[in-house]
């Protein structure tokens, strides 16, 4: 499945690694844990086939699953201000 051309394979050319399907308030812990250990961090609508994943379709409404990528950051972090 393709998001606006954000097919599996160049999301892994790009070097995003599929994490987790997850809906909040899971989903914003595991962003914010990701991006404290200098990650970036790519928050997609999540596809049926990431739906097939969670092993329950009956328990959690698919409209408020997401899915995370991450990759290492790039660029390190500017902790000054921090």
């Amino acid at each position: 499945m393709s998001l606006n051309g954000m097919t599996p394979e160049v999301l892994k050319k790009q070097g995003w690694e599929k994490r987790l399907t997850e809906s909040e308030p899971r989903l914003s812990e595991v962003v914010e844990l990701y991006e404290s250990i200098d990650f970036e961090v790519l928050v997609l609508p999540a596809t049926p086939e990431d739906m097939n994943e969670t092993g329950c379709d009956a328990c959690v409404d698919p409209n408020t699953l997401k899915t995370i990528h991450t990759r290492p950051r790039l660029a390190p972090r500017d902790t000054s201000q921090l």
